[in-house]
C-alpha cells in the first residue's frame, strides 16, 4: 500500500517513541468530543457485539502511540474521539480482535484532492496491556508487508 499521508512533521526534539506502519485496518468513529475526564479506558470488545458498529476498511497510519485516518469528521485540534479499532486474523495471537480505543485529536490536515482530511490522535486512557497488543499488531502487520 503506497503512503497516503505522515503523522508529523517531525523535528529532532520530537522523534518517535513507537514503530509505525501504514495498514488496513477497519475502524469505527465511536464518539466526537469527549473531555479527557470522560474518555473510555481502551479494551478489548467482544466480538459478538461489533456488527453494529460499522467497522469499514481505513488506510491508517498506526503504532503504540497513535493512528492518523482520513475521515469526514468535524474535529479539532484538542478534541477527544471515542473508536473502535479491529485487527485482522493472523496479527495478533488471539485471532481478530476488536479494541475500544480513545485519542486526542494532535493535528487535522484538510482535505486534498477529493481525499477527506486527514485527522491524526495520540492514545489517551490506554491501558499498557492494550498497548502492547497494538505494538504486537504493529509489528507482525509490517512483517507480514515486507514478506
Amino acid at each position: 500500500m503506497e503512503a497516503v499521508f505522515s503523522m508529523a512533521k517531525e523535528s529532532g526534539s520530537e522523534r518517535r517513541q513507537y514503530h509505525r506502519i501504514n495498514a488496513t485496518l477497519s475502524l469505527a468513529v465511536a464518539d466526537v468530543g469527549a473531555s479527557h475526564h470522560e474518555a473510555a479506558e481502551s479494551r478489548i470488545v467482544p466480538r459478538q457485539g461489533c456488527g453494529r458498529l460499522g467497522l469499514l476498511p481505513h488506510d491508517v497510519n498506526i503504532s503504540g502511540g497513535g493512528i492518523a485516518f482520513r475521515k469526514e469528521l468535524r474535529v479539532a485540534e484538542g478534541n477527544v474521539i471515542g473508536l473502535y479499532l479491529e485487527f485482522p486474523e493472523g496479527a495478533l495471537p488471539l485471532g481478530p480482535v476488536v479494541l475500544r480505543l480513545s485519542g486526542v485529536v494532535v493535528r487535522v490536515d484538510p482535505a486534498m484532492g477529493g481525499a477527506p482530511p486527514c485527522i491524526a490522535l495520540q492514545f489517551i486512557s490506554l491501558r499498557e496491556s492494550i498497548r502492547n497488543l497494538i505494538l504486537q499488531a504493529v509489528t507482525a502487520l509490517g512483517k507480514n508487508k515486507s514478506a
